[in-house]
């Protein structure tokens, strides 16, 4: 091979070792929503996304024929879409993020508001977005809860003409979106509370609509959010908007999806203050109507610990239980064989004692008497040792062979070897 082959060498493995570093571009397709508010927001995080990180999201037009964007996504119409956490249930859609939450503005006719609020809806016009609208659906529920029949309100179409009592903008807190849309209203308005900032909590209507309604949670817009139509704090309800999936999204897309949108959070931030900067990346795994994506949930658990690590503290104390069973019973053994050496020295000192008690001048029958209880002794040290009082050791073989010769020497035999 040649000396120039040689050099690139050293180049191609680097391109090579990049190339296989380097993660791939994601590409998805969004479907585009049909609400105004939502449809902005989807605008700006595709061009922020596309321009700025490696997941590509592609607007694509809403379905055709008026079909529902989520029975679109089910059937593989896109790969993304955003939806409202008070929806049905869909098997085949899950939940990669929670993105803002869509809030309840009620506008009411200025004279209404000296009314109760049943007193004020009961009769009332009111204007909430066509038959089958997020907005529509939600206020229907709500006056349900309320005890207030569907009969006993009128739902205006915008070409009908007729001044409504109550306008309903379901949507983000954009306060110049907003305020483009009420600059047209007929009469003169102000944002219906369901009560007091005080009253959460405390058994009101507000608690009572957020808990026949769990995915509808309590909402406070600030005084002043909206200029002259909120001129003291208006307490409502939200409900997240979230991005959902395709069910057969891969993990790895959803995962990657929800990091460069955290990554990202700051420029988005910075585009729409009140949208983006509420984004959490600790969102409630279980507070949705649709089920978590497993790539979802991946990117939750990521600074989770791992089996062995969650483990290793039960680990440790379990080997520091055994080293501690272990030098028990090591110990305990070494005071019982103590104790079996102690009872084997006396024994000794007893065939001493009795070696000491004769001397040449005893008598034969002196030293008889002492063979015998030599031999008592002998036999007693046996019963122990079958009762495992006494241990079959060196220290019991000495004993024997001592109190033998001390029986020979006292009758006058031959010492014997030995047991």
């Amino acid at each position: 091979m040649s000396p120039t082959v040689w050099r690139l060498v050293p180049a191609f493995l680097s391109v090579v070792l990049i190339s296989a570093c380097s993660r791939p571009v994601i590409e998805l397709d969004l479907i585009t929503p049909n609400q105004g508010t939502d449809r902005e927001i989807a605008e700006d995080l595709a061009a922020f996304a596309s321009e700025h990180s490696r997941v590509h999201i592609r607007l694509i037009p809403e379905p055709a024929g008026g079909q529902a964007i989520l029975d679109a996504l089910e059937e593989g119409y896109g790969d993304i879409a955003f939806a409202s956490n008070d929806q049905p249930w869909r098997e085949d859609v899950t939940t990669i993020l929670p993105l803002y939450p869509t809030v309840l503005h009620m506008v009411v006719r200025e004279e209404l508001l000296e009314r109760e609020f049943v007193d004020m809806i009961r009769g009332a016009k009111i204007f909430a977005g066509p038959a089958g609208s997020a907005s529509r659906l939600l206020v229907q529920n709500i006056l349900s809860d309320l005890s207030i029949d569907s009969e006993e309100v009128r739902y205006l179409a915008p070409e009908d003409g007729v001044p409504p009592d109550v306008v309903v903008i379901y949507a983000a807190i954009q306060p110049g979106r907003v305020r483009e849309q009420m600059k047209d209203l007929p009469l003169s308005y102000r944002m219906l509370p369901f009560g007091e900032p005080a009253d959460i909590g405390s058994g009101g209507n507000i608690d009572r609509v957020t808990l026949l309604n769990p995915r509808v949670r309590p909402f406070v817009i600030p005084v002043g959010t909206y200029g002259d139509v909120t001129p003291e704090p208006i307490v409502t309800v939200a409900v997240d908007k979230l991005l959902v999936s395709r069910a057969d999204l891969s993990d790895p897309a959803a995962h990657d999806l929800i990091e460069e949108i955290f990554r990202m959070r700051p420029g988005l931030s910075g585009r729409k203050p009140s949208i983006f900067a509420s984004l959490s990346e600790d969102f409630d795994p279980n507070g949705h109507t649709f089920a978590l994506h497993p790539g979802a949930r991946a990117y939750l658990d990521r600074n989770e610990p791992s089996w062995a690590e969650r483990y290793s503290g039960i680990g440790e104390v379990l080997v520091g239980l055994m080293v501690a069973l272990v030098s028990g019973s090591f110990a305990a053994v070494n005071i019982y064989n103590r104790k079996r050496k102690n009872r084997i020295d006396v024994f000794y000192k007893q065939v001493f004692a009795e070696l000491e008690r004769i001397d040449k001048s005893s008598s034969t029958a002196d030293r008889q008497a002492a063979v015998d209880r030599l031999r008592e002794l002998q036999k007693s040290a046996f019963d122990m040792l079958v009762k495992e009082k006494l241990a079959a050791d060196e220290s019991f073989r000495i004993f024997i062979t001592l109190s033998n010769d001390a029986i020979d020497e006292l009758t006058g035999a031959t010492p014997r070897r030995g047991i």
